[in-house]
C-alpha cells in the first residue's frame, strides 16, 4: 500500500488537496482483481470555531482501477481539530 497526499495552497485559508485513502496491491488476487488505484482529489478550508483551529475538506475520487466488485466512486468528507 502507498498513501501519497499532496497539499497545494491556494490562498491564506484554502488548500486543493490529493489525499486518497491508499494505491493497494493485493498480491494474493489473480491478476485484474489486485489493485485499487484512485484519481481525484478535493479542497481544504482552514477557520476557527471560538479558538480552536479546524480543517474542513472534501474529496472526490473514481477508482480508476479496481476489483470487478470493488467501489467504483469515494467520496470523503473530513474534519480535523489542529493544535499547535
Amino acid at each position: 500500500m502507498a498513501k501519497p497526499f499532496v497539499y497545494y495552497k491556494l490562498n491564506t485559508d484554502r488548500d486543493a488537496i490529493y489525499v486518497p485513502y491508499g494505491i493497494s496491491v493485493n498480491w494474493d488476487k489473480p491478476s485484474g482483481e489486485d489493485a485499487y488505484v484512485p484519481l481525484g482529489g478535493g479542497f481544504q478550508r482552514h477557520f476557527k470555531w471560538g479558538k480552536q483551529k479546524m480543517n474542513f475538506s472534501t474529496q472526490f475520487f473514481k477508482n480508476v482501477i479496481r476489483p470487478s466488485k470493488g467501489t467504483e466512486y469515494d467520496l470523503r468528507f473530513m474534519l480535523e481539530f489542529v493544535w499547535d
